[in-house]
This record gives C-alpha cells, sequence and structure tokens, in this order.
C-alpha cells in the first residue's frame, strides 16, 4: 500500500504542470501514474495497438496508488485554492450544480406529506 504522504507531491507536480488535471480527475490518475509509475504502464500491442494499460494486479496489490487518494490530495489542495480549475469549468459546474438542485426542488415539490 502506498503511503497517501508520499502521493501529495506528486499529485502537486501533475496539477501544476498539466492545467486538465485540475478539472478532471481521471487526467491526474492518468499523468501521475505515467509519469511517476512508468514501470507498471504496459504497451498494449498485444491487445490494443497504440494504447496503453495498467495491470489490475497491480491496483489491486497497491503498487499502483489509490485512486481515491489521489482524488483527496486533489481537493485538499483546492480548498487551499490551490491549483483550481479553470473558471470556465467552475462557472459550468455552477450552472450544472444550480439547474440540478431547481430539478431536485421541482420534483419534490410534488410529494404529499
Amino acid at each position: 500500500m502506498i503511503d497517501t504522504s508520499k502521493i501529495i507531491g506528486k499529485v502537486e507536480y501533475c496539477l501544476d504542470k498539466w492545467v486538465q488535471a485540475r478539472s478532471r480527475d481521471s487526467w491526474l490518475i492518468a499523468a501521475l501514474i505515467a509519469v511517476f509509475y512508468k514501470k507498471y504502464v504496459h504497451d498494449g500491442a498485444d491487445c490494443i495497438p497504440g494504447k496503453k494499460y495498467v495491470a489490475l494486479e497491480d491496483i489491486a496489490d497497491g503498487r499502483l496508488p489509490n485512486t481515491e487518494s489521489i482524488r483527496r490530495c486533489r481537493c485538499k489542495f483546492h480548498e487551499e485554492g490551490k491549483y483550481l480549475p479553470p473558471e470556465a469549468v467552475i462557472e459550468k459546474r455552477a450552472e450544472h450544480e444550480d439547474y440540478m438542485r431547481h430539478e431536485m426542488v421541482k420534483s419534490t415539490s410534488d410529494i404529499e406529506l
């Protein structure tokens, strides 16, 4: 199992280097594994030419960092106001959140208690 305290610097490196990693956990996870865990990234020539993959055993056995730990590290930086996603992404998420909140209120107003 990989200690979270050892991941935080790697997460920060990726967030600093790739802006898309700030708004999508999948980008962050892929970047972190590609840069810091190269020996676990295999060429997919035997399966899907031109694609790379990691073995499920490497994930399950703890040789690769837990994706939830990576996400938590990113959240911690966001809480501190560091490495925030681009403003357009923040605005789009806020709009979606407002829409969902409106839809939830609308659907619950039909419920009789």
